[in-house]
C-alpha cells in the first residue's frame, strides 16, 4: 500500500489521468498544469509532477471506492520526491466517488485548493485544511454535511467557496485579505461570524446565515457589497463611519433586527433595511439629505418616521409597508418619490409641508 508508479515507466499514471472528466483537464491546463505532464498514482490519487520545481498537484482519483481522501506531504517517482503543494481545479469534480467521501485531510505542504475541487461532496463531514492559505471558487460549495472548517488560516477565499455548506457551524475570515462573492452564502447553521480586520466584504458573502446572532463591523471594513449581510439573525447593528461604501440590501431581510444605528459618514443605500420586519428603532445622522428607495420598505414594526434635520428627498417606496400611524413631514423636504408610503395600513394622519408639492407618494391603500 502507498507504492507509487511512475507514468513513464508503466503508463498507469497516464491512464488514470485520462480517466478524468474533460472539463477537469481543461481547468488544469488553464491553471498551468499540462494534461501531458508526467503523473504518478499513489493511494488511489493521481498526481501531476513538475520536474523542475519538484512539486506535485493532485489531479483526481484513480479509485472510485474511496470514502476518505488523505493527501500526503510528498509523493515519490523514480526515487525522486515531489512535495504535494496543491489540489488542481476540478480535481474531483463529478468524480465517481464524490457521493461517498466523508473525510478530506490535506498534507502539510498543500498551499491551495483549486476551484470546484470538492464541489458538492454531500457526504463530506470532516475537513482538515492543513496549512492551506487559498481556497478557490466553489471549492467546497454544496458540501451540505460539512460542520467544521478552520477558515481563519485562509488568506484567499474564492467566490462561492463554501456557499451552501448548510451544516457549517462557525465562520471565521479573520485571516482573509481576499474574499469572493457568496463565499459563505446560505450557511444557515453558522452561529458565529468573525470578520477580523478584513477591508472589504463582497456581494452576498454572508447572505442567508440566519443563525448568526451577533455582528461587529470592524473599523478596517471600508466597503460591503450588495446583500453582504442580508438575512442574518442579528437583533441590533451599528454601521460605523469607517464603512464608506455599501451596496444595496446590505441588511435586508434580517428578520430579527430590532434596532439600527448608522454613524455619521456611513452611507445609506437602497433597500438597506428592507423587510426587516421587527425593526422599530433607527438612528441616522442629522446631516442625511436623502432616504434612498425601499430603505425601510416592509419594516412593519417601524411606527415612527425617521426624518433627519437636513432631509430633502424621500425616494420611492422608502417607507412602503411600514407601521407608521402618524406622519408629520417637516419643512425642507422638496421631493418625495412615488409610493414612498405605499401600503402603510395604520397611517391615519398626514401633514405635508408647503415645501412639498402634491405628488403620488401615497397610493394603494394608504
Amino acid at each position: 500500500a502507498g507504492a507509487a508508479t511512475g507514468a513513464a515507466a508503466t503508463g498507469a499514471g497516464a491512464t488514470a489521468l485520462a480517466a478524468q472528466p474533460a472539463e477537469s483537464l481543461a481547468a488544469q491546463s488553464a491553471e498551468g498544469i499540462s494534461p501531458l505532464a508526467a503523473t504518478v498514482t499513489q493511494d488511489g490519487l493521481v498526481f501531476a509532477l513538475d520536474a523542475d520545481a519538484k512539486t506535485a498537484s493532485v489531479t483526481g482519483a484513480a479509485d472510485a471506492t474511496l470514502t476518505s481522501i488523505t493527501v500526503p506531504d510528498v509523493v515519490t517517482s523514480d526515487d525522486v520526491e515531489y512535495r504535494v503543494t496543491s489540489i488542481a481545479p476540478k480535481a474531483f469534480y463529478n468524480s465517481r466517488g464524490n457521493a461517498k467521501v466523508t473525510s478530506v485531510i490535506l498534507g502539510s505542504n498543500v498551499a491551495s485548493v483549486g476551484s470546484q475541487a470538492f464541489y458538492k461532496f454531500t457526504k463530506l463531514s470532516t475537513l482538515s485544511l492543513g496549512n492551506a492559505t487559498e481556497v478557490g471558487e466553489s471549492a467546497f460549495q454544496g458540501c451540505t454535511a460539512l460542520k467544521s472548517a478552520h477558515t481563519a488560516q485562509l488568506a484567499t477565499i474564492g467566490k462561492n467557496a463554501f456557499n451552501g455548506c448548510t451544516a457549517l457551524t462557525a465562520i471565521d475570515v479573520s485571516g482573509a485579505s481576499a474574499l469572493g462573492e457568496g463565499a459563505f452564502k446560505g450557511c444557515k447553521a453558522a452561529t458565529s461570524l468573525a470578520l477580523g480586520t478584513i477591508a472589504s466584504v463582497p456581494k452576498d458573502a454572508f447572505n442567508g446565515c440566519a443563525a448568526v446572532t451577533e455582528l461587529t463591523i470592524p473599523s478596517t471594513l471600508a466597503s460591503a457589497g450588495d446583500a453582504a449581510f442580508s438575512g442574518l439573525g442579528i437583533s441590533s447593528i451599528t454601521v460605523p463611519s469607517t464603512l464608506t461604501t455599501t451596496g444595496a440590501s446590505l441588511f435586508a431581510s434580517c428578520s430579527k433586527l430590532e434596532s439600527a444605528t448608522v454613524e455619521q459618514g456611513a452611507p445609506l443605500y437602497a433597500r438597506m433595511f428592507m423587510n426587516c420586519s421587527k425593526l422599530s428603532s433607527v438612528s441616522i445622522p442629522g446631516s442625511t439629505t436623502e432616504l434612498p428607495e425601499y430603505l425601510f420598505s416592509g419594516c412593519a414594526a417601524l411606527t415612527s418616521p425617521v426624518f433627519p434635520a437636513a432631509l430633502q428627498t424621500i425616494d420611492r417606496n422608502a417607507f412602503a409597508g411600514t407601521g407608521l400611524t402618524e406622519l408629520d413631514v417637516p419643512e425642507g423636504i422638496s421631493s418625495m418619490g412615488i409610493s414612498a408610503f405605499q401600503g402603510c395600513k395604520s397611517l391615519t394622519l398626514v401633514h405635508l409641508p408647503k415645501s412639498l408639492a402634491a405628488d403620488p407618494a401615497f397610493t394603494d391603500g394608504t
